[in-house]
């Protein structure tokens, strides 16, 4: 039980940071073409 649940916060973590990354991006493209 532990086992699966620290897996699915390791991938919920995972998914998570890869959509912040991606919504970094998309705003430091937008504040390079703002400039």
């Amino acid at each position: 039980m532990l086992g699966s649940e620290s897996s699915y916060m390791c991938t919920y973590t995972r998914s998570l940071y890869s959509a912040l990354k991606i919504i970094c991006t998309f705003l430091y493209i937008f504040h390079f073409m703002g400039l």
